[in-house]
């Protein structure tokens, strides 16, 4: 009797002690969530305020929706090889990876190998908001929506040409450090921003045209960051 009282008593603590754990998690992340969304916005750069009031009024026009989570993202799959040049888009058929055609261009002085390949130069990193010297162990190429985030927000309707474009699209690929890139991985608007908050307006604008040029659609979460961080930079201006 005794053996079963202490059992049972046992079983009890344990459920509640998982309860706490399971509690304390979701509170952690709520939290940090919440701080991270709290952070300030910084005034819209002057040249960037008509840009930001036309992605405000496109992202109105977005649907919005929760993310279509699962387990059937293939990156090679469902996006074409990585950076082929077998794409619709301006960089696409020039005989140079993707990759390497937008380091070409973004890189400031770029010192050319051949017609390809970038030996040299300056970044301005929009992201960490440094500029240093080029080097290509140092630096990755971003999708600014990544392409999870895509897919899983109306990328699987897209054809298979137009998911391909969309991973090789100028508009949605930039230079930046390979520490913030990791960082960011597949995360969205509300989940990741760049520490370089005199950018963070631009980068959300930027993601709204991307989403609006391939009819995806944004999360509740999503659409709300977006509205408000960009309504704030256009209000500390």
């Amino acid at each position: 009797m005794i053996k079963r009282t202490l059992k049972r008593h046992s079983r009890r603590y344990l459920r509640k002690l998982r309860a706490l754990v399971v509690a304390a998690i979701i509170a952690a992340a709520v939290g940090a969530w919440y701080q991270y969304d709290r952070q300030p916005a910084a005034p819209a750069p002057a040249d960037a305020i008509e840009r930001i009031h036309s992605a405000l009024d496109t992202l109105e026009s977005l649907p919005v929706r929760p993310a279509e989570l699962g387990s059937d993202y293939d990156r090679t799959r469902d996006f074409g090889p990585r950076w082929t040049d077998n794409n619709a888009t301006r960089l696409g058929h020039n005989g140079c990876r993707t990759d390497d055609d937008v380091i070409r261009e973004q890189v400031l002085d770029a010192v050319m190998e051949d017609r390809c390949t970038v030996v040299s130069g300056t970044v301005n990193d929009p992201y960490s908001g440094q500029s240093y010297p080029f080097e290509r162990s140092a630096v990755q190429v971003d999708h600014v929506v990544a392409l999870k985030a895509i897919w899983t927000t109306g990328g699987r309707y897209l054809s298979s040409s137009e998911r391909r474009d969309i991973a090789n699209d100028e508009h949605n690929l930039i230079v930046v450090n390979a520490s913030d890139n990791m960082s960011k991985g597949n995360k969205d608007f509300s989940q990741w921003r760049p520490s370089n908050a005199a950018y963070v307006c631009i980068y959300g604008a930027n993601q709204i045209e991307v989403k609006s040029r391939y009819n995806l659609w944004v999360t509740p979460d999503e659409e709300a960051a977006l509205r408000d961080h960009l309504t704030d930079c256009l209000g500390a201006s």
